[in-house]
């Protein structure tokens, strides 16, 4: 019964078996990619890849699915497959379990809430620093996502979201703490280890040395988010909003509703700093407090009574 599955394997072979997989999955993204896209819009891969603000509407269309395709390919992919070949639960395997306390999930969400303005005045610090080496890839990094909100209607809009909030928010939270935390975790038996590694990984994915310091603590936030609810689905929620709202009042700038005043600056008065850290850590203790977090044994291969089951052939074969 245990053959069937990697979890069967040392956990040395397990690593190498999830190493490949990515690559694969990363290859497999980037081919489908180049295919599909030219095929669904009639845009080239050429005009594609080099997008920027003034591209017309077809071609940030093309590249809105060219970016959904490798996300869910490449996380979203990875994840489920990884899980469906290690575990005969995979559902469970990956943290789909229902949130105990929903009010959990709204002390995340304020916990989010808190954590921005000193998440981006990080970011607004450390392109400060002007590393001569990262100006380069941050500018064309900062000129796609200036392309990919001009949106100027609400379809747009919804679409948009669609891509850059709820693809990432699924694939990312199933592979980064579905699979990359339970990894880490199921290895060492710490959960603050555990939790510092996927967001670690989930900062250097994600590329821009600028941003590095602030993904690492959303990943932080949502490692622990994690943790205290034991669900998946709570992390979803969080990351998504997280997404969405920087989309939305992009979106909000762009078209008149809000003052542009509001997305051109990332720097925000130290007053505002101090009160959002210290609403932040309130809302981490009080999410820490009334927690149910991940059963015991939760990123374990095998149940006790598995063991036991195993343990008992073993003993009949001698």
């Amino acid at each position: 019964m245990f053959n069937k599955y990697w979890r069967e394997y040392p956990i040395w072979m397990q690593l190498l078996l999830l190493i490949l997989m990515v690559f694969t999955m990363f290859s497999a993204a980037t081919v489908l990619s180049l295919l599909l896209v030219p095929m669904l819009t009639g845009v080239s891969t050429a005009e594609v890849v080099s997008i920027d603000v003034n591209s017309p509407h077809k071609t940030v269309f093309a590249f809105k699915i060219f970016q959904m395709i490798s996300n869910l390919a490449l996380f979203g992919g990875t994840a489920f497959l990884f899980a469906y070949t290690s575990h005969p639960e995979p559902v469970t395997y990956l943290g789909f379990r229902k949130v105990k306390r929903p009010m959990l999930v709204v002390v995340s969400l304020l916990l989010l809430v808190a954590s921005l303005p000193i998440v981006l005045q990080l970011g607004q610090w450390m392109r400060e620093l002007n590393f001569a080496a990262a100006n380069e890839s941050q500018e064309r990094s900062d000129t796609i996502m200036k392309a990919l909100m001009q949106d100027k209607t609400v379809g747009d809009l919804l679409f948009t979201v669609f891509v850059l909030a709820v693809i990432p928010a699924f694939g990312e939270e199933l592979f980064f703490r579905g699979v990359i935390m339970r990894f880490f975790h199921k290895q060492t038996k710490n959960i603050s280890f555990a939790i510092f590694m996927s967001a670690g990984l989930f900062a250097l994915f994600h590329g821009q040395l600028y941003n590095l310091p602030s993904i690492f603590i959303m990943g932080m936030v949502l490692g622990y988010v994690y943790y205290y609810t034991g669900s998946i689905w709570a992390n979803i929620i969080v990351h998504f909003t997280n997404n969405a709202l920087q989309i939305v009042v992009e979106y909000m700038a762009k078209n008149g509703i809000i003052p542009d005043s509001v997305t051109e600056n990332d720097s925000f008065p130290w007053y505002v700093l101090v009160i959002g850290t210290s609403a932040a850590v309130l809302f981490f203790m009080l999410l820490k407090k009334p927690a149910t977090p991940l059963p015991a044994g939760w990123s374990s291969d095998f149940t006790v009574e598995e063991l036991e089951e195993k343990l008992k052939e073993l003993n009949n074969r001698q």
